[in-house]
């Protein structure tokens, strides 16, 4: 019964940030939660999801982080049907929805929401039919990486998430590369779309869109922070990528939309010099 009483709340108050609020939609580790503890703290209703699509960032079905409970895999994906279908329905309304979304780049994104579902992850590659148990700390950690990832999961999300569920193509709005932020508007929906490094820069901009009084951001979540920032920086230093794959992610229309050339250039060179070449699980 805690279970109902629990997920009837979450589906109330989704509802009303949809009807009133805000909506936080956005790919998981783009600052999104720094937003949502500002919100909350200005008495905004706010509510905050990841997928609603069902797309998810990792080449595993999410029902395997809980293999064997039933009950949270069956309530998780109750909860995303319906408040997939509540959002669609408000935005067919003519009360005003307003979303806020992030962006950030593909790699950092990718390899920061690894090293934060590891005790997920772990488990099913040590384990599981992906195994990787053979290889030395640093070496298994990278083909979690390669094997686990969905290197697709940044650059698709708008098109795998937002289109299905609200019909906006956020690839035709106006979006300053410099400031790093844009508002997609068409009829009652509007969209800010915010650039994680250039959250703290562009508070005005949140207070306009959200209606909220936000004096200054305090970053939560963050990787620098948790357990694992030792063997995250070390992660970073150790390893860059294959300058194919670089090259296919920075040639993208979401990477192309969203960074400046200049920071399309730095990226290149930091992610496509490989420094050392790891084991790679096959």
């Amino acid at each position: 019964m805690s279970y109902l009483k629990r997920y009837r709340r979450q589906i109330a108050e989704f509802r009303a940030a949809v009807d009133t609020g805000i909506v936080i939609y956005s790919m998981g580790r783009v600052g999104s939660k720094t937003i949502l503890r500002a919100l909350e703290k200005a008495g905004i209703a706010v509510v905050h999801v990841h997928w609603l699509a069902g797309f998810y960032p990792f080449r595993v079905p999410n029902y395997r982080f809980f293999p064997d409970n039933r009950l949270i895999r069956a309530s998780r994906e109750f909860l995303r049907v319906r408040r997939r279908m509540i959002l669609k329905r408000g935005v067919r309304k003519s009360r005003p929805v307003r979303i806020v979304t992030g962006v950030r780049d593909p790699f950092d994104r990718d390899i920061s929401h690894m090293f934060l579902d590891l005790p997920s992850l772990l488990p099913l590659a040590a384990f599981g039919e992906d195994a990787f148990a053979d290889s030395s700390a640093p070496e298994f950690l990278w083909n979690v990486y390669e094997g686990l990832v969905n290197k697709e999961y940044a650059t698709g999300y708008f098109d795998k998430e937002f289109l299905p569920v609200l019909g906006a193509d956020l690839y035709g709005m106006d979006f300053d590369r410099h400031e790093g932020w844009g508002i997609y508007r068409r009829d009652n929906l509007s969209i800010l779309v915010l650039r994680m490094d250039r959250l703290a820069d562009n508070l005005d901009v949140i207070n306009d869109f959200t209606g909220a009084k936000i004096d200054c951001l305090d970053v939560v979540n963050s990787g620098a922070r948790k357990w694992y920032a030792c063997l995250y920086r070390e992660f970073l230093g150790d390893f860059s990528l294959d300058p194919r794959i670089v090259e296919c992610v920075y040639n993208s229309r979401y990477v192309r939309k969203f960074f400046t050339p200049d920071q399309i250039r730095e990226k290149r060179r930091r992610f496509g010099e490989m420094k050392k070449e790891p084991e790679r699980h096959v």
